[in-house]
């Protein structure tokens, strides 16, 4: 983050094992969380911080920075700015790899 603001970059593209963010870690059974097609930076200061950590975040507003998340071969990244919060669908959520407890 630090780099793209140095750079000038009105955005910056951060790449995790996940596919997007979603309202709440997906619980091992239950229903499944919408995921956010585009998120506020206020919703990314509502997670838990497992998966966008607040420093970015604050630093992306502060800078106003626009962040794009999402896996390395995500064609559509989900973004987060300053906008209102949309959704695209359900999902897991889920690191790929990860074992669920049984």
């Amino acid at each position: 983050m630090f780099l793209a603001h140095r750079l000038g970059t009105e955005r910056c593209r951060l790449i995790k094992d996940v596919d997007g963010l979603y309202e709440w870690d997906p619980p091992p059974v239950g229903p499944a969380p919408r995921r956010y097609a585009r998120a506020s930076w206020a919703d990314a200061l509502a997670t838990d911080s497992s998966i966008m950590q607040h420093k970015v975040v604050s630093f992306a507003v502060i800078h106003y920075i626009g962040l794009e998340l999402g896996g390395l071969n995500n064609r559509v990244p989900m973004q987060i700015g300053d906008g209102p919060a949309e959704f695209c669908g359900t999902g897991d959520g889920r690191r790929k790899g990860m074992r669920l407890p049984m």
